[in-house]
């Protein structure tokens, strides 16, 4: 259909039929694409002449022309790059307008974007108010950057300006809407020409890439157009284009953009897929880095970018110093490509610059070969290490008993030559001043990535776990303490706080005063906290295990106490999974005191006779005020238990 970028009195008539304000907002999805707006093409499709009882059709038809549009070459190979949105526009009526003096019987029917035919007199041009349609995309996608207006009638038509549209209920719709998209997006000229009844063009050379003033004979002498075309898959120059027969030539004696039903020229199909690919450069993730570094040669490194479709794949090259490798690996999940290289399999030593250049060989570009896109991406490579030390080490609040809270300040530096990931650091309690792994740990947290000569400083609370007997302790932090990171000096990693050792009391801080409890009568079982003064104010939660052993698998018991498969870790100070709920444990929760102190209560049901024994284990986890309910918390406590039989 006609490109009405070409008419001149185009700007007069959208002058004249605009009517600028304030467009809805509708709802909107995402129908094709990650939905990333990054380096990708946003087209939006939207509705004309839809009520809201016809949107499913509408729908229908978006999907439809979803299939249509990803299926036409190139945009097959290259539909991961793009991004279809869905904007649902209700109008008051159905269809679009058809006035005279097309129709001798003009109708108008009221639609939300003013979709008409007869559009500077030709009877198949369907138009909608650009205005409205631009403001209403913008509304609703921000960012998008081709918009597509499926209009609800039955009449052949379509035209393209700033925007496409298309009579959807035609049954030529679908390659009506690719073919009015190869003009609004892909700047095509219509190939076809009106017969005898056009002139002969004798203007300058015209700027679409489809179309020129040129023979082939003297494209080819003046490497102009598609002179480097001329010769492969039947493309050559044929008269008549852009509505005139004779004085402009195309590519092929037939494409997309001359009748319905063909596939893009190789001309128009380059044009295509260079405007897709031209909107992106920059991959979707890159690992580590480029901006870090020199990293250790045996690190993986990797990037990824939208994977190509079927008849297209990019081909990675690695290159060492600017000299290809062997190597690598690539997969492909969810539309995304990932090219990876294992630094190890290089064998070098000393500084080095690994770069991955990605290309795509096909055929349908010959501009340029290979194709290439993507902006190339480097590391830096050094065998010299980085290297933790950990300067400072210092306690803030120093607890006294298990369970209790501690602070610790640590100031980690790298001394080496060489970028460190970020890595683990672990606070340990030792029955000496030397701190190893086999100590009891108390807290982990993470560092942050370090270039050379850099340091980090931060302080953490910790807690000391409930299963560390009286005596004396000492504190500290090991950086590193899972060994992840190869060192220039590896001895220098842990860090005793200086003041040690610090006498610790392991006081049983919780008791149940009903040990055994009947089956089938009610027994209120009261429990003693004794937190410490360091928990005065906070709340407490009580916390039964309903289990054989503290730990396991939840029981029989849980459907009558309403708690199931609750786990302990008195390493990590968490629990998790577990429900709670009323009325068995509505009392069972509350406020320490002054002293950290507090009684809590559990009325145990009356269980039907006949059930196997089993026992409730008892905990209690000291939190801010007021946060209660799912729970992952420490848990600061030994355990109490209620033998039921």
């Amino acid at each position: 259909m006609r490109d009405l970028r070409l008419l001149p009195a185009l700007a007069v008539l959208l002058a004249a039929t605009a009517i600028a304000g304030a467009q809805s907002v509708w709802n909107t999805t995402l129908i094709h694409g990650d939905g990333s707006p990054t380096d990708r093409l946003d087209i939006v499709i939207m509705g004309d002449g839809y009520t809201a009882a016809e949107i499913p059709l509408f729908h229908t038809h978006a999907a439809n022309f979803v299939t249509a549009w990803t299926s036409e070459a190139p945009n097959d190979r290259y539909k991961n790059f793009v991004n279809i949105w869905r904007v649902d526009v209700e109008s008051a009526q159905s269809g679009a307008d058809k006035p005279g003096p097309c129709w001798t019987t003009p109708t108008f029917v009221n639609t939300e974007l003013d979709a008409t035919y007869c559009t500077g007199g030709t009877m198949r041009c369907v138009t909608t108010n650009t205005s409205k349609v631009m403001s209403t995309a913008a509304l609703n996608v921000p960012g998008f950057d081709e918009v597509i207006v499926a209009v609800n009638d039955a009449e052949y038509g379509g035209c393209a300006n700033s925007v496409s549209n298309y009579a959807a209920a035609n049954s030529s719709g679908l390659q009506v809407a690719v073919h009015e998209l190869g003009h609004s997006i892909f700047g095509l000229a219509d190939e076809y020409d009106y017969g005898a009844s056009s002139s002969t063009y004798t203007g300058n050379e015209l700027g679409q890439v489809n179309v020129s003033i040129h023979d082939a004979t003297s494209m080819a002498a003046l490497q102009t157009k598609w002179h480097y075309w001329i010769g492969t898959e039947g493309v050559s120059a044929f008269e008549g284009a852009r509505y005139y027969q004779f004085g402009i030539f195309r590519p092929k004696s037939n494409c997309k953009m001359r009748s319905n039903g063909q596939p893009f020229c190789p001309v128009c199909r380059e044009a295509t897929l260079e405007h897709i690919l031209g909107m992106y450069h920059d991959p979707i993730a890159v690992s580590p880095s480029p901006s870090g570094g020199p990293y250790q040669n045996a690190t993986i490194f990797s990037l990824s970018v939208p994977a190509a479709g079927a008849g297209a794949a990019w081909v990675a090259t690695w290159s060492l110093d600017g000299t290809p490798v062997l190597g690598g690996t690539v997969s492909v999940s969810g539309g995304v490509a990932t090219y990876s290289y294992d630094g190890s399999s290089l064998g070098v030593s000393g500084q080095h610059t690994l770069t991955v250049s990605l290309q795509d060989t096909t055929s349908w570009y010959q501009k340029a070969t290979p194709l290439d896109p993507f902006d190339d991406v480097s590391w830096s490579l050094s065998d010299v290490n980085a290297d933790f030390d950990v300067t400072v080490a210092t306690l803030g609040q120093v607890p006294t008993k298990a369970g209790e809270l501690g602070t610790m300040m640590t100031t980690v530096t790298n001394g080496g030559l060489t970028s460190s990931p970020s890595v683990r650091i672990g606070y340990y309690a030792s029955n000496d001043p030397i701190i190893t792994t086999s100590d009891a740990l108390m807290e982990i947290s993470l560092i942050p990535a370090l270039p050379p000569g850099t340091s980090t400083t931060s302080t953490r609370e910790f807690r000391v776990p409930t299963t560390v007997t009286n005596g004396l302790r000492y504190f500290g932090v090991i950086v590193d303490d899972l060994n992840q990171v190869t060192e220039t000096n590896e001895s220098n990693n842990a860090e005793s706080v200086a003041g040690g050792p610090f006498p610790i009391t392991a006081d049983l801080n919780l008791t149940a005063d009903a040990i055994i409890a009947p089956l089938t009568t009610p027994v209120l079982v009261n429990l003693d906290i004794a937190a410490g003064p360091a928990h005065a104010g906070k709340g407490y939660y009580m916390v039964p295990s309903l289990t054989s052993s503290f730990g396991g698998p939840g029981s029989w018991l849980g459907f009558y106490v309403g708690f199931v498969n609750l786990t302990f870790d008195d390493l990590t100070d968490v629990f998790v999974t577990g429900a709670v709920g009323a009325p068995y444990f509505q009392d069972f929760s509350g406020t320490l005191d002054a002293n950290g102190e507090a009684s809590a209560s559990f009325l145990k049901p009356a269980l039907p006779a006949g059930l196997p024994p089993a026992s409730i284990y008892f905990a209690y986890a000291v939190l801010e005020p007021g946060v209660f309910g799912f729970l992952h918390v420490p848990l600061i406590s030994r355990t109490a238990s209620v033998l039921i039989f």
